[in-house]
């Protein structure tokens, strides 16, 4: 149930399971949520700041909103499940930090 509640509740969830949790599994799950958070803030600040040069880019706004919402519903599911599922770059770190005694 940790595993879920670190994707549900975006980077605080992932924070608060990573460093209260003692399971490999639900840390790395904390890890992995924090990490894809600060990913997709910085994917949204660049695209907000281009927003300004081309209207264009709103529209990868939304496309980036629709997409980071699918993957944190479909990495719910993967924590409720307790599937391993690492995700490209970041889960590589995310085992790294979940291995690290608190």
């Amino acid at each position: 149930m940790a595993s879920l509640l670190a994707y549900l509740f975006g980077w605080i969830g992932g924070l608060i399971v990573y460093l209260t949790q003692k399971n490999p599994e639900a840390r790395f799950h904390g890890a992995q949520s924090v990490l894809l958070s600060i990913a997709v803030f910085a994917v949204y600040v660049v695209l907000f700041v281009l927003t300004f040069v081309s209207n264009l880019f709103g529209i990868f706004l939304l496309l980036l909103w629709l997409a980071a919402f699918g993957v944190f519903i479909f990495m719910c599911v993967q924590g409720y499940q307790i599937k391993h599922t690492k995700l490209p770059i970041i889960g590589d770190i995310a085992e790294q930090w979940a291995s690290k005694p608190t």
